[in-house]
């Protein structure tokens, strides 16, 4: 990416000379302009360093030309109302904000990240009854966390141990059936978990791997944790213990990069969780941010930027945590924070013949552990048949390379009515609603009988 600021003034200079479009987000993008080209829009729509009105408009023309730059302008377009949704949310037009994400999921209406935020917004009205500081709960007091009894696993070049014995990941992506995403740390029935924690559990699964984000857990700009929040996390991770589950461990779940990367609250609030659970012993490792790649792919932060930022992160956790392991599910460039963490962790959705080559890569490239972090096929796309064999093909093969384990996303199918964006509900179906291994009435999918086969549980 290169630098374009000579080019902004001439660039806003058309804008204001040009026919605009109106849309909900108050931005007002251009028509096609013919004395700017292809290349140069795409550089401008990339370029972080640049006004958010700016990149939205040349992101906007781009699209009316149906022009292509080197990564989809679709997506181009959802990252970006996604940051601005997020700067109009901090400014406190909560109005604006919601626009913003509306129009981010006119370009990608699957984008978890905008339904999350808007779920939010609108089940507190979006105007008066957004949190503020100062409110009753923050007077609240957050007793001292007691740690579980269980023992820690170690780590070697092999992948983990317990007590001398190897311990292969057996993991699945966890979020409750009925409560996931926004909905986890401030919504969930504790005696869901229990039935939903047995029932993982007796497929030979040993791991889970959960998502924290810092909006449910933290109050502000400022490491004042939510009570209740904390007090339902402390729970899942006693009822993860009973279960004889262990757990990785996600940060900076929907930070988004304008935030993640410049804000030293994110820090502090990590701070916060890492000091409070670094003598939790079911917890095997801190992921630091799942698919963190895709912030400097999708153009939102420069690589070098993100690089140091997991630098500077995996530090801080080490200086306070001597227990738990660090890694960072991104999901192409895993091999890039090998230098950083204590195991590699890469996740992938195709072919189990692609994932072959992407192993002897990651093995040609590294000799940290390697853990497949995120594996999954929606029923919504193939048959159970389909999603059981691919799976199958997959684990084997990464216990056929001694990878130090795999982790299948997501546990279960979730309905509709838990997933879609008020009023607009029960919403249409979309790949994110299919990807369990369990259906949404608690019934196994065939995905199941791999899952068993892989872990012996059977044998």
């Amino acid at each position: 990416m290169y630098r374009v600021d000579y080019i902004v003034i001439f660039f806003l200079t058309l804008v204001a000379c040009t026919p605009q479009l109106q849309n909900s987000s108050n931005i007002n993008p251009v028509t096609a302009i013919p004395t700017i080209g292809t290349s140069t829009l795409c550089a401008i729509g990339q370029d972080n360093t640049s006004d958010l009105d700016v990149r939205l408009t040349a992101l906007n023309t781009l699209h009316e030309r149906f022009a292509d730059c080197d990564i989809d302008i679709n997506l181009l377009l959802y990252t970006t109302y996604v940051e601005f949704g997020d700067f109009m949310e901090r400014s406190g037009d909560l109005n604006a904000a919601v626009s913003a994400y509306n129009d981010a999921l006119f370009f990608f209406p699957d984008g978890v990240q905008a339904q999350n935020r808007l779920d939010i917004l609108r089940s507190l009205e979006v105007t008066e009854q957004i949190f503020t500081c100062g409110d009753d709960s923050s007077n609240m007091e957050l007793a001292t966390y007691t740690p579980t009894e269980n023992d820690f696993l170690q780590l070697n070049s092999n992948g983990f141990h317990l007590n001398g014995e190897a311990f292969p990941i057996y993991g699945v992506t966890y979020y409750p059936m009925n409560t996931p995403f926004e909905r986890f740390l401030t919504e969930t029935n504790l005696d869901d978990v229990e039935y939903e924690f047995a029932l993982i559990h007796e497929s030979g699964i040993n791991t889970l791997r959960i998502f924290l984000r810092p909006v449910d857990l933290f109050e502000c700009d400022a490491p004042i944790p939510r009570v209740e929040n904390f007090e339902r996390l402390d729970a899942i991770i006693q009822q993860a213990q009973n279960a004889n589950l262990r757990l990785i461990v996600v940060l900076n779940q929907d930070v988004p990069p304008s935030t993640l990367y410049s804000e030293d609250f994110i820090r502090e609030q990590m701070r916060f969780i890492v000091e409070r659970y670094h003598d939790e012993p079911t917890i095997i490792a801190w992921d630091v941010r799942d698919m963190g790649d895709a912030d400097y792919r999708t153009g939102l932060v420069r690589q070098d930027i993100a690089l140091r930022w997991l630098a500077d992160t995996v530090v801080m956790i080490r200086q306070i945590d001597h227990e738990h392991w660090v890694t960072a599910g991104w999901h192409h460039d895993g091999v890039i924070t090998a230098p950083l963490v204590d195991f590699v962790s890469f996740q992938f959705y195709g072919d189990y013949a692609n994932l072959r080559q992407e192993i002897a890569n990651l093995r040609a490239s590294t000799n940290r552990p390697i853990l497949l972090t995120s594996i999954g096929y929606s029923t919504l796309n193939v048959s159970d048949i389909t999603q059981r064999n691919l799976l199958f093909q997959a684990l084997e093969e990464v216990e056929n390379n001694n990878l130090m384990g795999w982790v299948v996303n997501h546990s279960f199918d979730y309905p509709r009515s838990v997933t879609c964006t008020p009023p607009d509900c029960p919403g249409t179906g979309s790949d994110l609603n299919q990807y369990g291994l369990w259906n949404t009435g608690y019934f196994p999918k065939l995905a199941v009988d791999a899952i068993r086969i892989i872990t012996g549980i059977d044998e």
